[in-house]
Parts: C-alpha cells; sequence; structure tokens
C-alpha cells in the first residue's frame, strides 16, 4: 500500500516522501496498456485487446516509461495530500527526486508542494458578544410612511423658482478644473428633490432659487469616495441647464389611499404592515450585525500562518480586480495611479490588510464548514441563481449560462458556503442585546 511522510513544513510548503507500492505502479502501466489498446489497429488483434508486449514493441519502452512516469508523479501528489491530510494551493510542486519507473516495482518520490495553512479556529461557541438592536418607534415608523410616500408622489409642474422640497429636471456636464478635459460624470435629464436625503453635498445649495430654463456653472470637489474612481476627489467644473422646477404631491396616508393605492382593506391594516415591515428588517439587521462581530473576532483570535507568497498572490488577485473595475469606467489602473501620484509598489502595501483579511476568512470558512460537515445542496445553488434573478434582473437564460460557467459555480459555491458557515457561528455564540432607539436626526447625519 502506497504511503507518505510530511519531511518539514515551512512557509506553507510541504516537504513530503510518498513510496508508492509495486501492486500501484503495475496498476498505473496496466492502465495506460489499456488506454493504447483502444487507440491502435494492429492486424491480428482486436481492437482493445492488443497485449502490452506488442504495445511496448509499437511505441517504444521509453515513450511507455515517460507517459506513466507522468501518471504516477500525479498520482504520488494525491497520495502525500491525501495521507497527510494536505490541502494544496496555487503553485507548482518542486521535484527533489524522480525515480526512473519499473513496471511492478515500488517506487520513492520526494517532492515540496505549496499548500494550504494549518487553522485553529476559536471556541465561537463561548462568545458573549453584544449586538445593538433597534426598537420600532414612532419615528420609524415616521421615517418608513416617508419613503413610502417618495414612490407615490406626484411631478406637478411648475413655474417658479426651485426651493427646498421642490424637484427638478436638469442635464449636466462637467470638466476637469484643473486640464479642461471632459469627464464621465454628466447625466441627461435627471430627476432631483431638493433636500432629499444622499444628495451630493453641496448641491442643494447650488441648484436653489434656479427656474426652468435657467444655466449655471460652478465649481465642485468630488467627494473622495465616490464610485467612479475617474474623479474621485477631483475638483470639477460643473455646467447644467435647467428644464423643469416641479411641485411635489405627497400622499396623505388617508384611508381612501391605503385601499386605492396599496390595496389594503383600512388604516389599521396599513398599520399592521409598517410594525410587521419594520419589524423584519430590524430583525435582518440584527442578524447581520451579529455575524458581522462575530466574524470579526473568529477572524482576530484564530490562529494561522500567512505566508508572504500567499499575500502576494491575493494582491495580485486585488489588482486585477482594480484593473478590471477601471477598464469598465474607460480608464486603466496606470492612468489612476498617475493621477494620483502613486506608485505600483506603494498601491500594493495599501492592499496588505485587505488581502489577508481575505485569505484568513477564506480559510476560517473552510475550517467551519470541513469541521461540521456544511455542504452546498443543488437546492441552494438554485436559491442563489434565484436569488440573482430578482436582485439583478438577470434573465433566464443568462442564469443557465452562468450554471455552465465554472468559475462562476466556483464562486457561488463559496458564496454559499461562506453564508452557511458564519451562520453556524452565529448561531453558537452567547448574545447580549443592546436596545437602541431609532433617532431621526442621528439617522439623516449618517447619510
Amino acid at each position: 500500500m502506497s504511503d507518505a511522510t510530511l519531511v518539514s513544513r515551512e512557509k506553507n510548503i510541504a516537504h513530503i516522501q510518498v513510496q508508492l507500492s509495486p501492486d500501484d505502479v503495475g496498476r498505473h502501466y496496466r492502465a495506460f496498456y489499456k488506454d493504447m489498446a483502444k487507440r491502435f489497429n494492429i492486424p491480428g488483434f482486436r481492437k482493445g485487446k492488443i497485449p502490452a508486449n506488442v504495445l511496448r514493441q509499437k511505441i517504444g519502452q521509453e515513450v511507455v516509461d515517460e507517459n506513466v512516469g507522468n501518471m504516477l508523479k500525479d498520482f504520488a501528489i494525491q497520495v502525500g495530500l491525501r495521507t497527510l491530510n494536505l490541502i494544496p494551493r496555487a503553485g507548482n510542486p518542486q521535484w527533489h527526486s524522480e525515480p526512473e519507473p519499473q513496471e511492478d516495482t515500488a517506487l520513492s518520490y520526494e517532492l515540496s508542494l505549496p499548500v494550504l495553512p494549518e487553522v485553529t479556529l476559536p471556541e465561537f461557541s463561548k462568545f458573549e458578544i453584544t449586538v445593538p438592536k433597534l426598537n420600532v418607534n414612532q419615528a420609524m415608523k415616521e421615517r418608513y410612511r416617508e419613503r413610502l410616500a417618495e414612490r407615490f408622489t406626484e411631478w406637478e409642474d411648475a413655474d417658479k423658482d426651485a426651493e427646498f422640497g421642490n424637484g427638478i429636471l436638469f442635464s449636466f456636464t462637467s470638466s476637469n478644473a484643473e486640464t479642461g478635459e471632459d469627464t464621465p460624470f454628466r447625466h441627461d435629464e435627471m430627476r432631483y428633490v431638493i433636500g432629499r436625503e444622499g444628495n451630493l453635498p453641496g448641491w442643494d445649495t447650488e441648484l436653489t432659487g434656479l427656474k426652468a430654463g435657467d444655466e449655471k456653472t460652478f465649481e465642485y470637489d468630488m467627494p473622495e469616495n465616490f464610485a467612479d474612481l475617474r474623479i474621485a476627489g477631483k475638483k470639477l467644473n460643473i455646467s447644467l441647464k435647467v428644464d423643469k422646477v416641479f411641485e411635489l404631491k405627497v400622499p396623505e396616508f388617508t384611508e381612501e389611499f391605503v385601499k386605492e393605492s396599496l390595496r389594503m382593506e383600512s388604516l389599521e391594516k396599513f398599520d399592521e404592515f409598517i410594525d410587521e415591515s419594520l419589524q423584519q428588517e430590524t430583525e435582518i439587521q440584527f442578524e447581520s450585525n451579529k455575524q458581522d462581530l462575530v466574524m470579526q473576532r473568529v477572524l482576530e483570535e484564530m490562529q494561522t500562518e500567512i505566508s508572504d507568497d500567499m499575500i502576494n498572490d491575493e494582491i495580485d488577485g486585488l489588482v486585477q480586480e482594480n484593473e478590471q473595475t477601471l477598464r469598465r469606467y474607460g480608464s486603466s489602473l496606470d492612468e489612476y495611479l498617475k493621477e494620483k501620484g502613486q506608485e505600483i509598489k506603494d498601491f500594493r502595501e495599501s492592499l496588505v490588510n485587505t488581502a489577508e483579511r481575505k485569505i484568513k476568512l477564506f480559510l476560517a470558512v473552510r475550517e467551519v464548514a470541513s469541521q461540521n460537515n456544511i455542504q452546498v445542496s443543488t437546492q441552494d445553488m438554485q436559491n442563489y441563481a434565484l436569488r440573482l434573478m430578482r436582485e439583478q434582473g438577470l434573465e433566464v437564460e443568462q442564469i443557465k449560462q452562468l450554471m455552465n460557467n465554472r468559475d462562476w459555480i466556483n464562486q457561488a459555491h463559496y458564496h454559499i458556503t461562506s453564508e452557511k458557515a458564519v451562520r453556524f457561528m452565529a448561531d453558537q455564540v452567547v448574545v447580549d442585546i443592546d436596545e437602541k432607539e431609532y433617532d431621526e436626526s442621528e439617522a439623516a447625519s449618517e447619510a
């Protein structure tokens, strides 16, 4: 029986010796002969029934040994991983000894290969954590009503100067204030409500007092965290033209309104709906907070050794992701770094903590799933695909294409496993609930 021995394990490189038994070596030779017998047509022999000695004469012993030798090297790696319970990672093995294969003869290999580090998880079942949870109060209910009212608000043309609470339809373009070059920050027929939460800082002031037909140019400092990296933190010249100003007719939640527009029996039923919806929202947020806190503590307390080459490989992936994102915006990483006055070395260093966290998260999820037999079922994959259809508006044909993409399947599998593993850990901890009251002013300032 084939066996393996761990010589050393350092910096996530395992140095191992593998002994292949004569039976396993002979089995690989026989498998090779069987495969070759199906490929050749030799007079006097039925296809698939050609004797091994005839095949050796046909293709040569050197070719046989070379092909079987490659098969045996792959098998030696599998024996080493399985026997020593090692998990391979990206990278090629380094062979220290490769014996000449000989049929029905024991062989000994020595090699080093990259493996995942050992992981010791903290006893998360003994965690005691305090998780904030919002109580549903009147302020929350009023904010919910406001959000719902926005969906049914009517926009009526108004011949007036725009003021707080008015809607505006306008178009704008922008250029870099330093170079004068046009930027991608532009929009045609944009609907905007002065004073609404989430507006870009300062825009309410610039738009107040304008009326239909007015044009305006102003200088604007884009937020550093703006999604489009090409203009984040840049000083722009904004040129806009107002097409229309609107009075917003916000509905009142009367008995008639909830029956006709919301298809509810009464105001009482509407109030019950708000209570149930908010309770569900707060429960979902509470669970999310709990999972985040548990995962954060697990990553802080888990013991593992992450080697520099693992971090560098992860940084390579993050750099590639950033490049792809910028390409979608019509830019490149080189252009972005040039604009920031940053070298690629400095950019990579800024990604070290992110890379380390991603690796630790992967290792923790994998270990929890392995220890607790967490698996991904066909139904899990189907539910995940349905969720994508709802959230991203994908069509059935698009989902079918994704389901045939191996990379996407692997990503989906990890995503589902991660959700299950984190939920499993969160269900084990002791939780102390820190009840908080919703404060409208605090929520507005955070927004």
